[in-house]
């Protein structure tokens, strides 16, 4: 995931002088989706089963972190493709080879769910065209079918602005910045006339890829931050995420969440030199599988929530036990969908890319 389903690849690659790794940003990206999964338990046993545990709205942050690494990674890795032909096609290919196939067969699951045991269900199918409308990442007035799939529309958004600036072979600074800025003031400024479903993406939110845009613009003076200054952007970041209680539909979303965003990214990214080595291993491969986890803790939160109700009901000093297991039991289904499904569509990939003649034709 780049930010949700990104470049793995090039965060992954061994550092060459002009294409350092980033290992941290994959341990962040592990982090992100913790964040979420936590967000999203908190609400199963609290608005579904009544365990009174209060919603951690802001786990819900993890999502800002992924939109900021969304634009740096692409940004980042834009560079060798305006050296072929067809940068745009190729870039358009590779983003839907790494979230296409994964979300329509998580969404094709959902869908087959709901259909055969609908109570375990917090959320209706809806109308035909709701369920067309996911599989096609448009917005249709409600959640996709794949509720998180809300934030895969808003990086297929970027994704097809960020593939018109590489078409034209525009300035990134003087195309890419302008229109996405004006993306964000449509937010304060609403036109009446707006179809609904363009008003979706009137958020404040598509101002944290413009943000991941502008670090990498500036990676090469983030990386030569000092270790103090890194860590101190890092834990200030974190610090509002968990102490900030900004609704997470605030009209400033974009800055009040977004900023913190940044600036945990960019002390990430400045921490890896002195630091990047020693990433765990299990965190690097927790973030190499954030994207299966994003995806199927939602399938799989439900179905323990529910037997979590039934055996802490009546003693609620395990709550917070059960939401760590919770945590835990959405991982390693996760993890187990990233190995078995989402690495080997990758690997598949990459070979027919391997084998294709020729990459730049």
């Amino acid at each position: 995931m780049t930010g949700l389903a990104g470049s793995v690849e090039h965060l992954q690659d061994g550092p060459t002088a002009s294409r350092p790794t980033y290992r941290l940003v994959q341990v962040l990206r592990a982090i992100a989706a913790l964040m979420v999964v936590v967000h999203h338990a908190t609400i199963m046993l609290n608005d579904r089963d009544g365990l009174h545990t209060g919603n951690w709205t802001n786990g819900a942050s993890g999502v800002d972190i992924f939109f900021v690494i969304s634009g740096f990674v692409m940004t980042i890795s834009s560079a060798p493709l305006l050296k072929t032909l067809h940068p745009a096609r190729t870039f358009l290919a590779r983003r839907l080879e790494r979230i296409v196939p994964l979300y329509w067969i998580i969404t094709t699951v959902k869908v087959l769910l709901v259909l055969a045991l609908p109570g375990l269900a917090l959320n209706a199918l809806g109308t035909p065209w709701h369920v067309i409308a996911s599989y096609l990442f448009l917005p249709a007035g409600m959640d996709p079918v794949v509720v998180v799939g809300w934030t895969l529309n808003f990086e297929f958004l970027f994704y097809l602005i960020f593939a018109a600036v590489l078409a034209i072979r525009g300035s990134l600074l003087k195309v890419l910045v302008p229109v996405l800025l004006a993306v964000v003031l449509a937010v304060y400024f609403p036109q009446p006339h707006v179809p609904a479903g363009v008003r979706v993406y009137e958020s404040s939110m598509v101002l944290e890829f413009l943000l991941g845009v502008l670090l990498a613009m500036a990676v090469e003076w983030v990386r030569r931050w000092n270790l103090a200054v890194a860590i101190s952007f890092v834990v200030v970041g974190f610090a509002v995420f968990f102490h900030w209680g900004a609704p997470i539909a605030l009209p400033w979303r974009g800055l009040d969440w977004g900023l913190p965003a940044l600036a945990v990214v960019a002390g990430t990214i400045a921490m890896e030199r002195p630091l990047g080595k020693f990433a765990p291993k299990w965190m690097l491969e927790l973030g190499d599988g954030s994207y299966s986890i994003y995806l199927v803790h939602g399938l799989v939160l439900p179905v323990i929530g529910i037997l979590v109700a039934h055996a802490v009901g009546h003693l609620p000093h395990l709550v917070r036990i059960s939401i760590l297991g919770m945590v835990l039991l959405s991982v390693a289904g996760g993890e187990l969908v990233y190995r078995g499904v989402e690495r080997p569509i990758t690997q598949w990939f990459k070979g027919r890319r391997r084998t294709a003649i020729p990459a730049n034709a």
